[in-house]
């Protein structure tokens, strides 16, 4: 039975689930879409207006969805207690007891606003526990701060509910804040992000983005406190796309104050996020010796200490709140320890089951694992749970991808634009994008995407590109490809990339340049049959012919065994040149290293294990001179590689190329060539295998390629 991959229609009642799992931001996401579409009614904006009012700040929005919702429905009870709860936030008194005297209304929560009420009027009147968070944040309304911080104080510490306690330390900074005390907001913010692990993982991001900006401001007020850049870096350091900034805080914080406790908690954190458990364990060691009174510290260092039993699930695996599990998971990811990353996630299932970004990990490892059909049933869940999931909807689309399902793949593609990149800046337009309509003279610019390796892959479009438009054309490239790409495509204009423009002169139109095979390759029959389509530089080629003269008649066999990107979904697509020394031992072949970085002591290690010499271009920066490597590539009769940049490039300059891989391997369709360049072969191996059947493959390969080559 094939999957169904169209997505769920937004509704309101995803828009509740997303609130009932405590995901507010999504809920308004999703309510602000179904208005948009026409779908708005009382309902959705009483929805729309509750998870507005659950975040910090957002009373006066809050307050215009409930007036919209009474616009619909002037009877809509809930309408007006929302629209009550909104005036008394924003500290309107005058006007909150007015609209509530006009209305009869029933319910606890009519009760609450009739009692705070009468307290914001009268000191004497009588409250409910349950009714602190709403007078607190009446109180900040009203910036009676010190009446606030005495009633938000109780709420925060008084047993309720984990969303009452975190609203209540929230609306807390408010409070200090108008009492001028830094070091009461500090102190709060450092509670606020031990207590959100117990939240759910949405809301628990959103009190973390709120801690996240409020050490900031902190830090422009009174720029190099320690105990701030640590809680800063600390939370930095759990979001991929703010790693290396948080650990940049925490190295600032460890020449200041070495031993402080929040700096060992941000560093275990940072090292457990990186796979290093080891590590992660002894800072976080020291941190639960100086922070004895917090949970966090204690919690990971009891999970990442069960790292090595048997049982994945122990250590505690199993009372964790789902958001640690998501952490702890990722964790494990980092290490590589799938199987392990795959358990935990199971367990957040049961816990969160409506979860989105459960599921999203959960394919993520799936695909690595090469369990290509579990992983896109995984990314369909969390894409049906938040239709507008970016990493979801990307799960879907690489799965769809790696089973040859090429259109509703790159329909669901340009939800990349919003996740975060790793090479490439994101990039915001005030010009719309192209949608393959007649360009009747207008410009079109195309941008660059991502790193060397897919700007090249792609740029295998723009001759059907140029073409088929009837319009200017313009691509932006990086300047390492910029006279390889004039020389290639003669018939394009490129210029080099102008991220921070969101309107560039003269241009009418605009592309990414991944969004091309949308329209271009909806089908495998629509890829070329041919293979070269970079032109390397004719007279650095011949130099290079001259230079490998010297080596004699052997055939020039060059490889390049990593990728520069070691990010774990990326290293078990790598190899080691230990991995290749069934090829790169052989006397009757001259090994050229095609590896730009960190290549020295593998070459060294393997000279003195195999006892023949690796040729190595040291006078050369193949990185950042493009020109140099396409023609040196240009110049081999085979060029060998995991899989990255460099089989990528010789086969664009027409160079036999083998590469060796795990599936999936979804821009080439779980193909074993490659369609945007057909003289490429691809080599598949099981996630748990080892790399010697395959290499083994290859030497046969390479053997009869050469062979029928008359080399």
């Amino acid at each position: 039975m094939t999957a169904n991959t169209a997505p769920m229609p937004v509704s309101p009642e995803l828009a509740r689930r997303a609130q009932d799992q405590g995901d507010d931001r999504r809920c308004e996401v999703l309510c602000a879409e179904i208005i948009a579409a026409g779908g708005g009614n009382a309902d959705v904006e009483c929805l729309r207006g509750t998870s507005l009012l659950a975040r910090e700040g957002r009373a006066a929005e809050a307050l215009s969805a409930f007036e919209a919702a009474l616009g619909h429905n002037p009877q809509a009870g809930a309408a007006h207690r929302g629209r009550i709860f909104a005036l008394l936030r924003l500290g309107q008194l005058d006007v909150a007891r007015d609209r509530f005297a006009e209305i009869p209304l029933g319910g606890e929560s009519t009760n609450s606003l009739r009692r705070v009420i009468a307290r914001l009027t009268d000191a004497s009147a009588e409250i409910e526990p349950a009714d602190g968070l709403l007078l607190g944040q009446a109180l900040n309304g009203m910036r009676r701060y010190d009446e606030a911080a005495v009633v938000l104080e109780a709420t925060a510490d008084g047993g309720n509910s984990v969303d009452d306690d975190l609203r209540a330390r929230l609306a807390l900074t408010r409070t200090y804040g108008g009492l001028g005390r830094l070091d009461d907001i500090l102190e709060t913010c450092r509670r606020l992000r031990d207590r959100a692990l117990a939240a759910a993982p949405g809301r628990r991001r959103y009190y973390l983005g709120e801690v996240e900006m409020l050490a900031r401001s902190l830090d422009s007020v009174r720029s190099g406190h320690a105990l701030t850049l640590a809680l800063l870096g600390g939370v930095l350091v759990e979001i991929t796309s703010t790693y290396a900034e948080g650990c940049s805080f925490l190295n600032r914080v460890e020449k200041m104050a070495p031993d402080l406790p929040d700096l060992y908690l941000g560093a275990g954190m940072a090292r457990m996020m990186a796979g290093d458990f080891e590590q992660a364990a002894a800072h976080l060691r020291r941190a639960v010796d100086g922070m004895d009174d917090f949970e966090e510290p204690s919690l990971f260092l009891q999970l990442i200490e069960a790292v090595g039993e048997t049982d994945p699930n122990g250590g505690g695996a199993n009372t964790a709140p789902v958001s640690a599990l998501l952490l702890y998971a990722e964790a494990l990811a980092a290490a590589l320890r799938l199987r392990s990353a795959e358990a935990v996630l199971a367990l957040a299932a049961k816990q969160a089951p409506d979860a989105p970004e459960v599921h999203t990990l959960h394919a993520a490892v799936l695909m690595t694992l090469g369990r290509t059909k579990a992983s896109l049933a995984a990314a369909l869940r969390a894409r049906d749970l938040n239709p507008n999931h970016a990493s979801a909807n990307m799960e879907v689309a690489t799965n769809l991808l790696s089973l040859g399902r090429l259109g509703e793949a790159w329909d669901l593609f340009d939800h990349r634009l919003t996740c975060w990149r790793r090479d490439t800046k994101m990039r915001t337009f005030s010009i719309p994008q192209w949608e393959g309509e007649a360009l009747e003279g207008r410009t079109l610019l195309i941008w660059r995407e991502e790193g060397v390796g897919d700007e090249i892959r792609f740029a295998s479009i723009l001759p059907e590109l140029r073409a088929q438009s009837d319009g200017e054309l313009i691509v932006e490239c990086g300047d390492r490809l910029m006279t390889l790409f004039e020389r290639s495509f003669p018939d394009v204009t490129f210029r080099l990339e102008q991220p921070d423009d969101p309107a560039p002169a003269g241009v009418e139109l605009q592309l990414p340049m991944m969004s091309l095979p949308r329209l271009f390759r909806r089908d495998i029959r629509d890829f070329p049959g041919a293979g070269a389509f970079l032109t390397a530089d004719p007279v650095r080629v011949a130099a290079w012919r001259d230079r490998f003269a010297a080596l004699g008649e052997r055939p020039l066999v060059g490889i390049g065994w990593r990728s520069l990107n070691q990010s774990w979904r990326k290293r078990p697509l790598l190899t080691e040149l230990a991995d290749w020394d069934a090829i790169i031992g052989r006397r009757d072949l001259s090994i050229i290293n095609l590896q730009c970085e960190e290549y020295a002591e593998d070459i060294a290690a393997a000279e003195d294990r195999l006892g023949r010499s690796i040729y190595v271009v040291d006078d050369k920066n193949l990185k950042n001179d493009l020109e140099e490597a396409a023609a040196l590539m240009a110049c081999l009769d085979v060029v060998l590689g995991a899989r990255c940049w460099v089989p990528t490039t010789a086969a664009a300059v027409g160079t036999k190329a083998f590469c060796v891989t795990p599936r999936p391997n979804p821009f080439m369709m779980d193909l074993d060539y490659d369609p945007w360049s057909p003289t490429t072969r691809f080599f598949y191996r099981d996630f748990d295998d080892g790399w010697g059947k395959v290499v083994g493959q290859v030497s046969d390969a390479v053997d009869a390629y050469l062979k029928e080559q008359g080399s």
